[in-house]
């Protein structure tokens, strides 16, 4: 979050937004006060997307949330290169996800909100009413013929990151019941009680409820940014994780739930909770996108059911079994929990490298310009997108038996 080259002062300013100021001092400034988060002033000022590792399982049907927050990141672009000189250029993004070698970046087009893109200038120099629209355009079209607006402010993001990901994918993201837990985890009265969530014991460890946790905490930082951008019509303080998140708890509440528990059993038999629990439901399940049946072909290969999807370079994979959205059986899950154990001594764990640094010498990065002064956005000019071309797996060498010791 922090550029030591940046010209003025590097320590906090105790200095109102000004509107008379320059849009690009004025982002600078707030950058510097710790409020914007990471990325908007690095995208604004020419530098690449950065997203790092996750706890998500690669060999699993869930998507990496770098890639599944890849269209909504499509449309702040456009809002920051109105800001900066309204041309239509691509932005690298250095992502990990299933399939990516980080040999290459891939390069994202800004995406045109259908009403038209406001600049930055516009948003925060906007009503509040303009920021909400724009910050739900973003989102999904459909959010606006919804109460979200008038939802407790703490469930305002969480409920939007749902949204984003039961609607505006080809096929819901959450089977029906892991929705519930995700719902549940919310509201959950537990969640204020420190003492309640330390005497929650935790026999297994579920490997898919750890991949959606990660794919929901890296959807909130791309709301972030998307809040940062419409100059928060959220106020900050309720778009941060401890607002309304409790990795112990959602943990706790998908295996119950795996295990087939009843909505009325997540809420703890509360009227109170129930009735905040079906209020936030009922906003998202009428704009979910309905099963449809596709026929098999004698060209579907079997193992492309396994296959990831959401890669862009790979499509999204429509599954052997025909049906665009997911069982909520939960009796039907294969099993993915693992048992917690202690390191065993004598073990040594492989690393598999750290990932390459963005660095001027590096041939995928590109020059910007000096630091502190206007450069154009993104890097590579271009009318269409520059797929990076599918490069096969590294082959893994294999592993070298340990020399047994003499007994």
């Amino acid at each position: 979050m922090y550029h030591l080259n940046l010209d003025g002062p590097d320590e906090y300013i105790d200095l109102e937004d000004s509107k008379d100021l320059d849009i690009y001092e004025r982002v600078r400034r707030r950058h510097i006060n710790s409020e914007l988060g990471r990325h908007l002033f690095t995208i604004l000022r020419g530098e690449p997307y950065e997203s790092s590792t996750t706890l998500e399982d690669y060999t699993s049907s869930l998507p990496s949330g770098a890639i599944v927050f890849q269209p909504l990141r499509a449309k702040i672009y456009r809002i920051l290169q109105k800001s900066v000189n309204d041309e239509w250029t691509q932005v690298p993004e250095w992502c990990m996800y299933s399939g990516s070698t980080l040999k290459e970046p891939d390069f994202v087009d800004p995406v045109e909100l259908e009403d038209g893109t406001p600049s930055l200038e516009e948003l925060w120099n906007g009503e509040q009413e303009f920021k909400w629209k724009t910050f739900m355009d973003c989102v999904h079209p459909m959010l606006k013929e919804t109460r979200i607006s008038k939802l407790a402010p703490h469930h305002v993001v969480p409920v939007a990151i749902l949204f984003y990901l039961q609607c505006s994918q080809p096929k819901p993201i959450l089977k029906d019941w892991e929705m519930n837990a995700l719902l549940a985890t919310l509201i959950s009265p537990v969640r204020d009680d420190l003492l309640q969530i330390r005497t929650i014991a935790l026999a297994r460890i579920d490997a898919r409820a750890v991949h959606i946790a990660a794919i929901f905490m890296k959807g909130l930082v791309n709301f972030y940014f998307l809040s940062a951008a419409c100059d928060f019509p959220v106020e900050r303080k309720y778009c941060v994780p401890w607002a309304f998140w409790d990795g112990k708890v959602f943990h706790s509440l998908y295996i119950r739930a795996k295990n087939g528990a009843k909505v009325e059993d997540l809420c703890e038999h509360k009227d109170d909770v129930l009735k905040t629990f079906m209020e936030l439901k009922t906003l998202i399940l009428p704009h979910m996108p309905p099963p449809l049946s596709i026929a098999k072909t004698a060209n579907s290969p079997e193992h492309l059911s396994n296959t990831p999807q959401g890669s862009p370079k790979k499509k999204p994979n429509l599954g052997t079994d025909g049906l665009m959205s997911p069982p909520s059986t939960p009796g039907l899950e294969p099993p993915t929990s693992l048992a917690i154990t202690k390191n065993i001594p004598g073990n040594p764990i492989h690393s598999r490298g750290s990932s390459p640094a963005i660095s001027p010498s590096s041939p995928h990065t590109h020059k910007i310009g000096k630091t502190g002064q206007k450069s154009p956005l993104p890097v590579a000019k271009s009318s269409a997108a520059k797929s990076p071309t599918t490069k096969n797996p590294i082959a893994k060498s294999p592993a070298k038996s340990p020399k047994k010791m003499a007994s």
